[in-house]
């Protein structure tokens, strides 16, 4: 099989347990190119929290928010935004329960929290927060919401809004992204594909997170890291190596794609 694409998602799949690039796996990404296959990134961060990745992969197609925001070539091809009415009704109804919640837009996000500095350090401390502003000052579509509770908390939301995808973080406890129901990095995959004239067939798929399991069943050949969760794992075609053992550049060379 000549394989066109490979998407990879981010956070326990690109990067490690340390959130660094290996140089391993940055050669072995580069690597696609000069074989003639594209590189993308599927992702729930925020677009503005990507870009040294980007730069440093030499990529420039690409998903956010989970595929809320899809850019191919650097321009934007897709993009939807969580209903107003609903989403600020989850806003709201969040600070009732004293939760906190992360609404993020297009080149900005907010934070409504009891405890900023608390959720900031734990969820957030790399972000680049020249781009918060006060929620009152936000006057953005909302492509994803961030919504930090307990596991055993987010069941009356998932009750309350049938309209919204609630993914849990694999990278920390209590914290789940809040999008559109329907949307997701499979189907932002789809309009890539569409739009480059690739096959399902021809693409191949690396996660790790609950987040990713669509995206894997729908690509041609999906790829599980030895870290992923177990439901991710029985799905893929392929189980490759843990993250911190270089399983993107061991997964590569075992597709015959590098």
């Amino acid at each position: 099989m000549k394989y066109k694409i490979v998407m990879f998602d981010v956070d326990g799949t690109l990067l490690n347990t340390r959130r660094q690039l290996s140089n391993e796996t940055i050669s072995a990404v580069r690597q696609l190119r000069s074989h003639g296959v594209t590189s993308a990134i599927a992702s729930a961060r925020t677009p503005y929290n990507i870009g040294e990745w980007l730069q440093a992969l030499q990529i420039d197609t690409y998903m956010v928010y989970n595929g809320c925001l899809v850019i191919h070539e650097g321009a934007v091809l897709h993009q939807e935004m969580i209903d107003p009415v609903m989403a600020h009704t989850l806003i709201d109804d969040a600070v009732r329960r004293r939760h906190s919640v992360m609404p993020e837009g297009l080149d900005r996000f907010s934070l409504i929290s009891e405890q900023p500095d608390v959720i900031i350090d734990t969820y957030a401390k790399a972000w680049d927060h020249s781009r918060r502003v006060p929620y009152e000052d936000f006057h953005q579509p909302i492509s994803q919401i961030d919504l930090f509770c307990a596991s055993d908390e987010v069941a009356p939301y998932i009750s309350a809004y049938s309209d919204l995808t609630f993914y849990p973080w694999v990278s920390r406890p209590n914290a789940f992204n809040v999008i559109p129901k329907g949307v997701s990095k499979a189907r932002g995959f789809e309009l890539i594909l569409q739009k480059m004239g690739i096959s399902r067939e021809e693409a191949v798929a690396f996660g790790d997170g609950p987040n990713d399991l669509e995206m894997l069943t729908f690509a041609g050949t999906g790829v599980a890291m030895g870290n992923a969760v177990p439901e991710l794992k029985n799905r893929a075609s392929y189980v490759t190596r843990h993250v911190d053992d270089d399983g993107i550049a061991h997964g590569l060379r075992h597709l015959g794609i590098i």
